[in-house]
This record gives structure tokens, sequence and C-alpha cells, in this order.
């Protein structure tokens, strides 16, 4: 009979061995089911190349809203001016000759509460007025818009660079806010300005400026 001091580093030995075989099927296995769900999951988005992560229900919504809201806009396109931008049907607008240069007007609808009147004006400076003297009557012009403004700010008009400025004339009875952009494009000169009367129709002139794109 041996003596239990030499049996001892044998069962070590064989319980080392034991769990180096154990240590070894466990990886196996564990690599198995991983490589098993990375197929899965890669041939179930090879199988729906078309789908995409769902937003959630009211954003969705949301989404839904605009696209059927802008949806039933109406177009106005004037190619001697070169531009075209949408608008709300129960908005009005017709071009007026009775400004210093031709003028696109579009106001919101009438309300009983006041006979104010939301506006957004698009005029426009063709290449001949510009040249006509030499620049000093779009100066003019660009200046009468900017008066008493104090600062501007750099911004673009369907990606061509312009000058903005908002105004903020508010008061704790009345809302006014008054803001102008302007832009060269092709070698004429587009002059945009707003006035809201009323809060909830801010939104709506500026969907309707994002709208607005050359054409020239």
């Amino acid at each position: 009979m041996r003596p239990a001091h030499a049996i001892r580093p044998e069962l070590r030995r064989r319980g080392f061995v034991i769990s180096t075989i154990l240590y070894i099927v466990i990886m196996v296995i564990a690599t198995a089911l991983f490589v098993s769900f990375g197929y899965k999951l890669i041939f179930k988005e090879e199988s729906n190349p078309g789908s995409s992560t769902q937003l959630p229900p009211d954003v969705q919504d949301q989404k839904a809203d605009t696209i059927d809201e802008t949806a039933e806009w109406k177009t106005y396109q004037n190619k001697e001016w070169g531009f075209q931008l949408s608008y709300p049907p129960n908005f009005n607008i017709q071009e007026d000759s009775s400004f210093l240069v031709p003028t696109l007007v579009i106001t919101a609808p009438e309300r009983e509460v006041s006979a104010m009147y939301s506006t957004l004006t698009v005029s426009f400076l063709s290449t001949n007025y510009l040249k006509e003297f030499e620049e000093i009557k779009k100066q003019k012009f660009v200046d009468s818009m900017f008066q008493s403004v104090g600062e501007t700010s750099p911004s673009t008009l369907n990606g061509e660079p312009a000058k903005k400025f908002i105004r903020d004339r508010s008061t704790a009875d009345e809302f006014s806010l008054i803001s102008g952009l302007y832009a060269d494009h092709n070698g004429n000169g587009y002059a945009i300005s707003t006035e809201v009367v009323f809060g909830d129709e801010l939104n709506v002139l500026d969907q309707i400026l994002s709208t607005f794109k050359f054409t020239n």
C-alpha cells in the first residue's frame, strides 16, 4: 500500500486535468452558441434589407402630420423672378407692383379679433435693376430693409449666403416679430421679410420660407 503523501500529488494532477477538460468543453459550447446567434442575426438582416428601426408612435404621428399638412399646400412659381415656394391654401397671395420693386405678398387669413395680418413678402431685384445705378439702388433698398435693426447675422437662402435680422417688438399685450433675409442669386437680388402678429402663425411662415427654391 502506498503512503498517503504519495497519492495526493497524483490526485491533484488528475483534478487539474479534469478541470482543464471541463473549461475547454465550456468554451467550445459558448463559442458555438455565439457563432450560431451571430449567424441568425446576420441572416435576418440580409433577408430584410429594407427593414429599418421603427420610430416611436408619437414621433411617427408627428412626422405623418407634417407630411399631410404640407401635401395640401399650393405652389407658387414665377419663372421670370426665378423662384418657387409653397403656401397653405387658406393664405392669400398676390403680386404687388406698388412697392419699390416687384414683390410677392403672402398674408395669413383674416381674424375677427384683429385687423392685423401676419405677412411674408418676397421682393425681386432684377439684374437690370441692380445694374442701373451700379448697385446704388440695391444698397438703398437693403439699407431701408435693415434700417434701425442693429445686429444682423449670416444665414442661407436655398443654399445661397444671406444676411438676416430678427427684431422682436412683442409686449405683454401684443405679439410682434419682424425678420428680414437678403440673398443674391445669378445676378438677381431676393429680399424676404416676415411680420408675425400672432404667435401661432410663426411656425407656418417659417415652413413657407423653408419651401423657397431658386429655379434658374
